[in-house]
């Protein structure tokens, strides 16, 4: 444990965010607020929507959570709200997490008189109109900092508010938990899921661990699979996660012919077992910021293939540990799955850099560099 970790200074944080339910950013929220307790800090989350199914885990781990319904992001009866909360519980430091959470949180600090205040945005095309745009040009000016999750969000950032950039972006990288992909036997992986979905001993499974949802393009990587499996009859697609997509994917991939070659098995709690088990990682999204499940495929030692959104190139180099390719460019995306189902070896090397590259990304690494952003 670093020194940032173990400083025996005591800090107050309240983290905002629209509420904890199971998407990326509000799962990775909940995990860093419990290690940030562990560390010895008092963390509060404060939801501005709901308080969500993962409230009262988080608050059996130590964190206090707060329900603050808004309406409006731009209602100033709310930030008086946020505002009366902060000066109660004197916080060192507020940290946000998207738009409409960002705008009110950043407000709402400046008037109880807290300067740490640190606003996170979390995927590209962030800014919706030009009424998102011309607030943030001036609330940009009122923060500590703006953080982006990588290099692609923040060069979004500032193309969204030029000719008035943020002054102070940074990037603060999303990290993950490198010690759960540890343990499992690869071996015992791929037979445990194999048998559970009654699959042969070599199929070869495709993964996409994503909710099911249209920024996804899972419409698409059916299509593309549907004439991969044509040439590859081994070939499955495994979708890990739920959404209000599923039954209009069940529909696609029926009328692709081949339902009876995509598994649909909901959400999980066993994702390092289930991405071990697996061949490729796959993630044709329209949009991201820095996906976490690019990093737990990496972890699990996979190749990835990945749209060229968000962070991706960041973590995956072209080649080496996966393949990059425009967004919903089907073409391309079919090409890089056939080359790695057709050759093994090349998913196996590709696999191994994957691990290699991972390290650098790790939920603790994460931690240190959120507690340094904290304490400068």
């Amino acid at each position: 444990m670093s020194v940032l970790s173990n400083s025996g200074f005591r800090m107050k944080i309240v983290r905002v965010i629209n509420s904890l339910h199971n998407g990326g950013v509000q799962l990775r929220l909940e995990r860093v607020a419990r290690d940030l307790v562990e560390r010895g800090h008092d963390v509060t989350i404060v939801c501005t929507v709901e308080e969500g199914p993962n409230a009262e885990r988080t608050r059996e781990a130590g964190v206090h959570v707060e329900c603050l319904p808004m309406r409006k992001w731009k209602s100033p009866g709310y930030w008086g709200t946020l505002a009366r909360f902060l000066r109660r519980t004197k916080p060192h430091v507020v940290h946000s997490h998207l738009f409409r959470q960002n705008a009110p949180a950043t407000i709402a600090a400046r008037l109880a008189g807290i300067h740490k205040v640190h606003a996170q945005t979390h995927l590209v095309n962030t800014y919706r109109n030009r009424e998102w745009i011309y607030a943030d040009r001036i609330l940009s000016r009122l923060r500590t900092t703006m953080l982006a999750v990588s290099e692609g969000v923040a060069e979004d950032i500032r193309r969204a508010l030029e000719p008035f950039p943020p002054p102070r972006l940074r990037v603060l990288y999303n990290g993950v938990d490198l010690a759960p992909f540890e343990k499992p036997d690869r071996e015992e992986c791929r037979a445990g899921i194999r048998h559970e979905f009654s699959l042969p001993s070599d199929a070869f499974l495709i993964v996409n661990l994503a909710r099911l949802h249209p920024e996804k393009n899972q419409e698409q990587l059916i299509d593309v699979f549907s004439r991969v499996a044509a040439d590859h009859p081994k070939a499955r697609l495994l979708f890990a996660g739920e959404g209000e997509e599923r039954s209009t994917l069940e529909t696609r991939a029926a009328k692709q012919g081949v339902g009876g070659a995509v598994i649909f098995a909901g959400q999980r709690n066993d994702v390092p077992q289930l991405l071990k088990a697996c061949d490729v990682f796959v993630l044709p999204s329209i949009q991201e910021g820095f996906s976490n499940a690019i990093l737990e495929a990496m972890a699990a030692g996979l190749p990835v293939v990945a749209s060229d959104t968000g962070g991706a190139r960041e973590v995956v180099s072209e080649g080496k540990n996966g393949f990059v390719v425009p967004v919903r460019n089907a073409p391309r995306l079919e090409e890089k799955l056939r080359q790695l189902t057709h050759d093994a070896q090349l998913a196996h090397t590709l696999g191994n850099e994957s691990l290699r590259v991972v390290q650098a990304f790790s939920h603790e690494t994460m931690i240190e560099n959120t507690l340094r952003l904290y304490l400068e």
